[in-house]
This record gives C-alpha cells, structure tokens and sequence, in this order.
C-alpha cells in the first residue's frame, strides 16, 4: 500500500483467499470444453461435418498450390 512503513500491516481486513484449496472435479469422462456427443439419427451433423471436411480439404489444396507457386 502507498505510504506503508516497513514491516507495517498492508493486508486488507476480510477473508483472504487461500491458493491450494480444494475445487470440485468434473465426473469421470467429462472433457471441459468438449463438444457434446452427437445424437444417433441426426443427419444434419453429417452433413455439417461433410462440409467442413471439403472446406478443410480445399483449404489444405490451395496451400500446397501457393507453396508450389513459391517454389518453397
């Protein structure tokens, strides 16, 4: 704190987080921040993941013709 003596109190009053405590888990299995798992007969998500597929593809294509034209 601005203007404190050396060894003088600079804690503020109130709970002091404690670093170490113990949080809960997450159950068995459960990746965070994984997608859901699609549901059967859902066509729509093979659809989507079709596309991406291409998209990724096409990007990956247009990569290797750049790097070829590069002479890299």
């Amino acid at each position: 704190m601005a203007g404190a003596n050396p060894g003088e109190e600079t804690t503020p009053p109130g709970p002091v987080p404690v670093s170490g405590t113990i949080e809960s888990q997450p159950a068995p299995g459960v990746i965070l921040g994984a997608a859901p798992a699609p549901q059967p007969g859902s066509g729509a998500l093979d659809k989507i993941e079709m596309i991406l597929a291409v998209v990724a593809f096409l990007i990956t294509v247009v990569c290797v013709v750049v790097l070829a034209i590069m002479n890299v």
